[in-house]
């Protein structure tokens, strides 16, 4: 199949795609990350990485990281995983360069262990990179728990309030919560816009938004070219709002995913995206130790149906629950039990089983 992109705003791209099997894509990523890590631990990633996949479609970079994140093992085979911390409500996993998605199932047993212990538990990783967040946090809001995961997305890419270069990351954070249907998902950037779309802009000769980015006088501007230096390693994003309040988000979340999980702070980064300087927080919450499962998820399901039922503003067909779309693509995919992939990726993967 052949994909040509029509969206004005995008150069024309040619991407050569093909349908296969839902069950036969994740047989060849569990078979792959088996070579790395136990049977269960590698369909568990498959299963959630594909369910991502096809939540987030169109976009198809996805499966790229999953593939990465296998690579990682594949290229790093004399490191191992080490356990930093140990404590009854707190992990702290030193990734040594490997692909932590891969550990996503050891990595969520033991956070609901921990939290239905302690009513809450802590897991920071550090020397290790991570790609989408939701795929960190869905899964726990299918088991019944709250679940919340950040991620440094720096360096040098948003500025603080009021300031002239970008210092921090763009800095992710995910959630779930569970309700009597499906969870409510969050996946989103605590700056105006992440990195990936700024480049893009750039590339494609087009004009930002108004209100996501500044020039190096701090002027808001529309220009990517303005908003970039020279070689793209350095923008001007404004955070989250564009005002005090996002920027004081981004500074929280720098914190937590920096110097608490003993990885580095933006400001003591190295120049581009070096996975070795990154690191992540995974909070997680037993609701059952606070209130009746039952009763919250009814109440947190009854709200969300309240909110959807209000009159939505012209042009606007319905207001939705984070996450409604995702599940929407999903189950409309799973109807026809096929998904599309890009060819090379495909071969990309398939290349990784046979070798």
């Amino acid at each position: 199949m052949i994909v040509v992109q029509s969206d004005p705003t995008i150069k024309f791209a040619i991407i050569c795609c093909m349908k296969i099997k839902i069950d036969e894509l994740k047989k060849i990523l569990t078979t792959a990350a088996a070579k790395y890590v136990d049977p269960q631990e590698a369909e568990y990633f498959a299963r959630l990485g594909i369910d991502n996949y096809i939540k987030k479609q169109p976009r198809t970079g996805h499966l790229t990281d999953l593939i990465s994140d296998i690579k990682a093992w594949k290229n790093h085979g004399d490191k191992s995983l080490e356990i930093e911390v140990d404590k009854p409500s707190t992990l702290l996993l030193n990734f040594n360069s490997l692909g932590p998605s891969l550990k996503l199932k050891y990595i969520h047993d033991e956070a609901i262990k921990r939290a239905k212990k302690n009513g809450i538990s802590l897991i920071g990783l550090n020397h290790g990179g991570v790609h989408t967040l939701n795929l960190w946090t869905d899964a726990l809001g299918q088991r019944d728990m709250i679940s919340i995961f950040m991620y440094n997305g720096g360096p040098t890419s948003v500025v603080p309030f009021g300031g002239t270069q970008g210092i921090f990351g763009t800095n992710p954070i995910s959630y779930a919560v569970p309700t009597s249907t499906e969870p409510i998902i969050v996946d989103m950037a605590t700056s105006e816009i992440p990195f990936f779309e700024i480049k893009e802009t750039k590339l494609n000769n087009s004009k930002l938004r108004q209100g996501v980015a500044v020039d190096n006088s701090g002027k808001i501007t529309t220009d990517p070219n303005k908003a970039l230096n020279s070689d793209s390693t350095i923008s001007n994003i404004l955070p989250l709002g564009g005002g005090y309040k996002g920027y004081a988000i981004v500074l929280l979340i720098e914190i937590l995913t920096g110097s608490l999980v003993r990885s580095l702070l933006s400001t003591e980064m190295t120049s581009g995206y070096v996975v070795e300087e990154h690191g992540g927080l995974l909070i997680t919450i037993d609701v059952s130790s606070l209130v009746n499962l039952s009763n919250f998820k009814q109440s947190v399901s009854t709200m969300c149906e309240q909110v959807k039922k209000q009159t939505p503003v012209q042009g606007l067909e319905q207001i939705t629950i984070p996450g409604d779309r995702a599940y929407q693509r999903r189950d409309k995919t799973l109807l026809t039990g096929e998904v599309e992939v890009e060819q090379k990726v495909l071969d990309e993967l398939k290349d990784l089983v046979s070798k």
